[in-house]
């Protein structure tokens, strides 16, 4: 999981791109870097391996122009976590960078391809493959809008890309393919973002598009154009967020778990605040659209998650067992797809997350869909991919 950030505007861009960065460090420890293109077309761009803080102080001695930029931080899969292997990567001529979330899963045999065209790699990663792969389209007489869409057909698995081009200042183009984690267009005012996840938006925007798998966005500082993956025009909902920065905030606290970890009395009681009667006693869920009938008609509950998510999922399932009486489970998101689960229309499944961006939740909510199992999603973010697969969040 890594954290992508984007900004074009009339602004300087990498004092915004550094500030959307320190509300996705969670995403992502291992290094940071920006890249930034001027209005005359100049590129520039920093990374440097470590915290984010690593990069803020190297950008103070090397500070970066440019009012359009795109900005990372990392969570190593491909390549050990180090300056090299730091995005934005480029492409070998640098006038193009790219951001990158998910893994390329046919990395080695687009790089073998590159390579013997001249193409020359600096880094470890499977990431580096996207510019040099946009170049590659570019060179065959696509133009760069044409070249990403053609490139985000020709790399597999589950990816998010932002990139820049010095040919085109001022236009950030992203595309999502499958469940690599979302990516959110921020609607500002002569200003547009994109962002990995809604609170680094928050500051700045509450009107947004979030982009689904399939589809590339086009973004500059007057609004962005949609499109699919075969340059075909798009219109996506545009949606306005409740403002609520509170849990994108280390508040002192020397890292994000160590703050939910604290956290978590007050997330409960918050979670519970108007929601229990006692006289009558009664549970208000108004989110979750089950009527009664289709509560009494549930005979199992799957719980999903990963991590943290995980645990709370199998206290979840034992606290139904013990409360409810009604047969419950917790299940790795990342094995539930890949082993012919047991699950119809009476199944109720819970997909828990932070986030709701974790693709292997994703994955199995999706696979879930499948056998008309009803779906409700337990996350942090409003408006992420899983409160939009399930049909009613928590």
């Amino acid at each position: 999981m890594c954290g992508i950030f984007g900004y074009t505007g009339n602004k300087l861009a990498s004092d915004l791109l550094l500030q959307g960065l320190g509300r996705l460090e969670y995403r992502g420890y291992v290094s940071a870097g920006l890249a930034t293109v001027s209005e005359n077309g100049e590129l520039e761009h920093l990374k440097s391996g470590g915290k984010l803080s690593n990069l803020i102080k190297l950008i103070g001695t090397e500070p970066l122009t440019g009012n359009c930029g795109i900005g990372h931080t990392r969570w190593a899969t491909h390549g050990e976590p180090n300056d090299l292997n730091a995005h934005p990567h480029g492409n070998s001529s640098a006038d193009l960078f790219t951001v990158h979330n998910g893994i390329v899963e046919n990395y080695f045999d687009l790089k073998e391809m590159l390579v013997k065209e001249g193409h020359n790699f600096l880094s470890e990663t499977d990431s580096e493959v996207i510019p040099h792969l946009i170049s590659h389209f570019i060179e065959k007489g696509f133009g760069l809008e044409k070249a990403i869409q053609q490139t985000a057909s020709a790399i597999k698995g589950s990816n998010t890309v932002a990139a820049i081009h010095s040919k085109n200042p001022g236009e950030i183009i992203a595309f999502r393919v499958g469940n690599a984690g979302g990516l959110t267009i921020g609607i500002g005012i002569d200003e547009m973002f994109i962002s990995s996840d809604l609170p680094a938006l928050a500051e700045h925007t509450n009107t947004v598009h979030f982009l689904a798998s399939g589809q590339v966005a086009l973004v500059n500082s007057n609004g962005v154009n949609f499109t699919d993956l075969d340059g075909n025009k798009v219109n996506l909902e545009t949606h306005t967020i409740e403002k609520n920065t509170l849990f994108a905030e280390k508040d002192g606290f020397d890292h994000f778990m160590l703050k939910e970890i604290m956290d978590q009395p007050e997330s409960s009681m918050s979670s519970l605040r108007g929601r229990l009667r006692f006289s009558p006693y009664s549970v208000l869920v108004p989110e979750v659209p089950l009527t009664s009938k289709q509560a009494q008609e549930i005979k199992r509950v799957v719980l999903l998650g990963m991590g943290s998510s995980l645990h709370a999922a199998q206290l979840g399932a034992l606290y139904l067992e013990k409360f409810a009486r009604i047969p419950a489970v917790a299940e790795d998101s990342s094995e539930f797809r890949y082993r012919n689960p047991v699950i119809d229309k009476s199944t109720l499944v819970i997909a828990v997350g932070q986030s709701g961006e974790t693709a292997d939740t994703l994955e199995a909510m999706n696979h879930a869909k499948k056998y008309n199992a009803k779906i409700i999603s337990v996350a942090n973010v409003e408006g992420s991919q899983a409160t939009r697969i399930a049909e009613g969040t928590e």
